[in-house]
């Protein structure tokens, strides 16, 4: 018997769906989206019959009556159904949220994916199972994709899932985190973290076992910096005098990079300091607070806010001291950059940027919010060049060392090995 037909992930779109039901004369046609992720209809009967196809979809299980619908407008201007309990509405700022039928506000942009997730994992556990993966290692921010990823992996019954968390959860673990990923935890057969100090807190604060937590960093091409930049040259393209000490951050501006206690310890160096330039790569909601505090500190004849740059390096290559005052962080990549590059860092004391360097030999480290001192660690390498340079000798020794992405590649093949030979 001839079996035609189709999965739910690579069936007919609504769209498609409305033209060949009109194409037939078929004007009682009901287009119904049973899955809201993709907008694929769920065949009717007719079409069944019509083309021979022996198939059974999953929107066929819920939604069988008329009630179980309602009818939207497609973008091309032609009529389908939606479930009932499906009522998108689109927020100004283009979100969305999902309500009942009666109105009342049933989630928001988060939990509106919860239902295209089930269509999702169906989906995906489908083309899992087709494509004979061995190995599922899911990178994602977002507890909700890790569910759906987790859960596909796991009824398709892949040889090895594992998941990468590059944000540390921190004394507090967001509730989404605990309670929408932590109990799939079983189905993983390892979490990878990008830091040493993340895998402690995901043992100690969240609880998971040690076996089952692993670290790799996750590194960046340091070779890419092995050609001497002219540092000269770089400030001349940037319309900076070249005789100019150049402090510089690239980051979002953000309360998480605290900008505002660079800025704060800026305004002593640059006091100190006569021929030293601020320059601050990045754009974000804290940009007006920041002009602001700089016209305070009055120094904004000396401050340069380069904004939004897509690519970052010329403006990294112009600076000769970087400063990163971040309050939280992961095992950053613009920091394995800049030490790839030579150029001495001057950290706050997070977890993240005290594995990566040692004080004094790698970078210098001042406490977290201490403007006071992270100003004394910046003069430092603004008045003393010989110390710049052996300070970033050894970052780039380090970075070439610690942070290669070959080395991470070979990490993750290692543990996938381990972890297939395990099942």
């Amino acid at each position: 018997m001839l079996v035609k037909g189709a999965t739910p992930s690579s069936g007919i779109s609504v769209y498609a769906y409305r033209r060949l039901a009109t194409a037939l004369g078929l004007t009682d046609s009901h287009a119904r989206v049973y899955d809201v992720c993709q907008m694929l209809a769920q065949p009717e009967d007719w079409v069944i019959d019509r083309f021979n196809i022996d198939v059974v979809d999953i929107g066929r299980l819920f939604n069988q009556a008329d009630s179980d619908w309602h009818a939207f407008q497609l973008s091309d201007g032609t009529t389908a159904e939606y479930p009932a309990w499906f009522w998108p509405e689109q927020r100004p700022d283009g979100s969305f949220v999902a309500r009942l039928p009666g109105g009342a506000l049933l989630m928001d942009a988060l939990l509106a994916a919860m239902p295209a997730d089930l269509m999702g994992v169906t989906a995906d556990t489908y083309w899992l199972q087709v494509a004979g993966i061995d190995v599922v290692h899911i990178q994602t921010r977002t507890p909700e994709a890790s569910r759906r990823l987790t859960l596909a992996a796991f009824l398709a019954r892949t040889p090895a899932l594992i998941r990468t968390e590059h944000v540390s959860p921190g004394p507090h673990v967001g509730r989404w985190t605990r309670y929408t990923v932590v109990p799939f935890d079983w189905m993983t057969d390892l979490i990878i973290t990008d830091s040493k100090a993340d895998r402690d807190e995901q043992i100690r604060l969240v609880g998971r076992a040690p076996e089952k937590v692993a670290t790799s960093y996750c590194g960046i091409d340091p070779f890419a910096f092995d050609e001497h930049h002219d540092i000269a040259a770089a400030k001349r393209a940037l319309g900076i005098d070249p005789t100019s000490v150049v402090i510089g951050t690239v980051g979002r501006l953000h309360e998480q990079k605290g900008h505002r206690y660079l800025v704060a310890a800026a305004g002593e160096v640059l006091r100190h300091c006569p021929a030293t330039v601020l320059l601050l790569v990045g754009d974000g909601p804290d940009e007006a607070a920041l002009r602001q505090q700089v016209a305070d500190e009055g120094i904004a004849d000396r401050v340069i806010f380069a904004g939004f740059q897509a690519d970052p390096v010329p403006y990294m290559e112009a600076m000769d001291v970087a400063v990163m005052p971040s309050l939280w962080e992961g095992f950053s990549i613009s920091m394995q950059e800049f030490m790839a590059m030579g150029t001495p860092l001057v950290t706050s004391d997070h977890h993240s940027f005290r594995e990566a360097m040692d004080h004094g030999v790698h970078g210098l480290i001042a406490p977290m919010r201490d403007s006071a001192q992270l100003a004394v660690e910046i003069e430092r390498l603004v008045l003393d060049a010989d110390l710049r340079a052996t300070i970033g000798a050894a970052a780039a020794h380090r970075a070439r060392q610690e942070f290669s992405i070959q080395r991470h590649v070979d990490e993750l093949m290692t543990m996938y090995d381990q972890v297939l030979a395990r099942r």
